[in-house]
């Protein structure tokens, strides 16, 4: 999917790495109580939604551009008309995941039980 950015460079969205290592400095990265998980977690509790909308504008762009941007600078270039697209985009790339866990002979549906 291909998005125009306010400066009028056009960017491919992409569920790679790149972005993943983008959303793991979410509140600070995993050392800190936060990353991918915590990620996941506030977005299945609606927590945080504005947070995470901002961390998900960011890492598309950042890892489409070659260039240095802070994370205001990446916010500020994307068109608030796209951000359904950007939505759609990592739904879908979400629930690609989620189906191939699913297919992979290692996944449980159970979680472990806490020993007391």
């Amino acid at each position: 999917m291909i998005i125009t950015l306010k400066n009028g460079k056009k960017i491919e969205l992409e569920y790679n790495f790149l972005v993943m290592q983008y959303l793991d400095e979410y509140k600070g990265g995993e050392e800190n109580g936060g990353g991918i998980n915590q990620l996941k977690k506030d977005m299945q509790h609606k927590k945080n939604m504005i947070a995470i909308q901002g961390i998900f504008l960011y890492a598309s762009v950042r890892a489409a551009l070659d260039e240095p941007l802070t994370y205001q600078e990446a916010i500020k270039l994307v068109n608030m008309n796209d951000l359904p697209k950007i939505n759609e985009f990592y739904n879908k790339e979400f629930e690609k995941q989620n189906e191939f866990q699913k297919k992979s002979p290692h996944y449980t549906n159970h979680k472990k039980k806490s020993k007391k």
